[in-house]
């Protein structure tokens, strides 16, 4: 499969944190914003399992994160 489809993260951002409408690119597509949903979900879920695991969160410095001895 194929596709030369492309959503623009700041307009999917936007929908999924209330601040905007459903992208055109989504709705057009059968089954597309519950499977992005689903995928924000997981992604919300591995960021806080991560965290409670001691994963540090703040600034990434533009060689990586910081690494604290």
């Amino acid at each position: 499969m194929q596709t030369d489809d492309k959503l623009a993260y700041n307009s999917v951002a936007a929908w999924f944190e209330g601040n905007g409408i459903l992208p055109e690119a989504v709705a057009a597509v059968k089954g597309l914003e519950e499977n992005l949903r689903l995928q924000d979900k997981a992604a919300q879920g591995m960021k806080n399992l991560r965290h409670v695991h001691g994963a540090l969160s703040g600034p990434v410095h533009k060689y990586g994160r910081i690494r604290v001895p």
